[in-house]
């Protein structure tokens, strides 16, 4: 029996319904998704289309690896992309390998799974630094105030460093990005106060 026609291919834009996506591609018998894996070796205009098709009728194992996730740091859409993308590359190396079959969905579904997986810890590494980041630009504000207040004078980046036990490199580096920070904050202001200065008053 020939592998069923696919209805599509997947939309290569950011996948806001992923479930419903998923649901368009039913899960391939074996025999089906043994002649795909025979023609997507074979390469040529061919084998890529059996891959597309390959991948398509395994997006539910996305669908199902990101339903069984909770508590996690990424919208459900921005997984299943995310779980897409570990999708195909896991079907690449699964044609490297030249595995059975039978070894096809547990190797996909791993490759999902770790795709999501390498996603959340990026996404929390990113935050944790981001708090750090928050952190240490209250620790240099409380800082350069005690010197300020001491010296009677605004502290080098020497003498912040030594105060903070920092390298100078990072006082530097803290020192811009709030006074960026800042500087958008005061340009934001500056742009809702024009917008009031151009109401009218209400008439007494």
């Amino acid at each position: 029996m020939p592998p069923p026609d696919a209805p599509g291919q997947p939309d290569a834009d950011p996948i806001l319904d992923g479930p419903a996506l998923a649901a368009q591609y039913p899960p391939l018998s074996e025999p089906d998704a043994a002649a795909l894996l025979r023609q997507a070796a074979g390469g040529g205009e061919a084998g890529a289309a059996a891959v597309a098709r390959l991948v398509a009728h395994h997006l539910y194992l996305v669908a199902e690896v990101v339903a069984g996730q909770t508590d996690l740091p990424l919208p459900a859409a921005d997984l299943f992309q995310e779980g897409a993308l570990g999708l195909a590359s896991g079907l690449e190396q699964f044609l490297a390998t030249g595995a059975g079959v039978d070894r096809l969905v547990a190797h996909l579904r791993r490759a999902v799974a770790d795709q999501i997986a390498a996603a959340v810890a990026r996404e929390l590494e990113a935050r944790s630094e981001e708090a750090r980041w928050v952190a240490d630009g209250e620790r240099l504000a409380l800082a350069e105030a005690h010197l300020r207040h001491t010296k009677g004078r605004p502290p080098t980046t020497g003498e912040l460093a030594l105060r903070l036990g920092w390298e100078e490199e990072r006082v530097d580096r803290l020192r811009e990005a709030v006074s960026r920070a800042q500087a958008a904050h005061d340009l934001e202001l500056l742009e809702t106060l024009s917008v009031l200065d151009e109401i009218e008053p209400d008439d007494e």
